[in-house]
């Protein structure tokens, strides 16, 4: 049985240490603030990590069939935050 990227991704964040990992990165990678900064490269640079978690928590949110074609609106992401009390 072939195992699916999504599936990888739930493994990894379902454990307790998993948890902490994607708090952590959320709470300090601008998912739920802004991303702007001094000037122009700050901004890209902050939206860079930004969107590290957003990739992590969309593959947690969707199947492997949903994901390429997930809208790229964000209310999946408070939905899974709030569902999986992060």
């Amino acid at each position: 049985m072939t195992i699916t990227t999504n599936e990888m991704f739930r493994n990894t964040f379902k454990t307790e240490d998993g948890q902490q990992v994607l708090r952590d990165l959320s709470l300090n990678f601008h998912v739920s603030s802004t991303t702007m900064g001094k000037d122009s490269l700050e901004t890209a640079y902050n939206e860079g990590q930004r969107s590290v978690v957003l990739h992590i928590l969309r593959r947690l949110a969707t199947t492997d069939e949903e994901y390429p074609t997930y809208e790229s609106g964000h209310s999946y992401i408070y939905d899974y935050l709030t569902t999986e009390g992060i």
